[in-house]
């Protein structure tokens, strides 16, 4: 499988938004025909002027083959919530060849 070209942004500061994949496709050698999620979050304040992630705020989902437009999608979802703006639904799927 090709690695991906996408590059995230460094958004880790109080109250922004940023988003994770615990099983990355391009890490793991997922299927081609698999779908993975990716969870968007916010960091909060910690202990010791620390940051914690709040609990998944918005889930995005689509097949690992448009594992890219997965994670720009969530780059921008991020956005919106930056923004104050909200994503209609808790769970947002991409890509149009999606198989359970």
């Amino acid at each position: 499988m090709k690695k991906a070209s996408f590059a995230k942004k460094d958004r880790k500061k109080p109250f922004a938004h940023d988003w994770a994949g615990q099983a990355s496709p391009i890490r793991d050698g997922f299927r081609k025909d698999r779908v993975f999620t990716v969870g968007v979050f916010q960091y909060l304040p910690g202990q010791n002027n620390g940051l914690r992630r709040s609990e998944i705020v918005v889930r995005v989902k689509g097949p690992v083959h448009a594992s890219e437009t997965v994670f720009k999608k969530a780059e921008e979802v991020c956005d919106c919530l930056d923004r104050g703006e909200f994503p209609t639904g808790k769970e947002i799927t991409v890509g149009n060849e999606i198989e359970a």
